[in-house]
């Protein structure tokens, strides 16, 4: 039996794991589908949804194109809230009544 050898976290590999998980969460897709659609092993994707695998850009591709968005927007950080538009003013807290 072959040993596969995992790596120590990172911030891009949890990155693409946590894009990973909701992206087929949000389609309601198992592990075991999105391993189908994409031809990749299902323990495969779990590692990668663990952010344990060191993925090469190939799988990243056919991980993005099972989940139809592009491969780069696996690999990027969630927007910073804008503190306008939860309703913050400059210099106040969100919804500071100032006036």
């Amino acid at each position: 039996m072959c040993d596969v050898k995992r790596t120590h976290p990172d911030q891009l590999r949890e990155t693409l794991a946590r894009n990973v998980r909701l992206l087929r969460a949000s389609r309601s897709m198992s592990q075991e589908m999105l391993a189908f659609e994409s031809g990749i092993n299902r323990s495969y994707v779990s590692d990668v949804e663990r952010g344990i695998r060191n993925i090469s850009l190939d799988n990243v591709s056919r991980l993005a194109k099972a989940l139809a968005v592009p491969a780069w927007s696996l690999l990027k950080e969630p927007e910073v809230l804008d503190p306008s538009a939860a309703g913050a003013r400059p210099g106040g807290a969100p919804n500071d009544p100032q006036e």
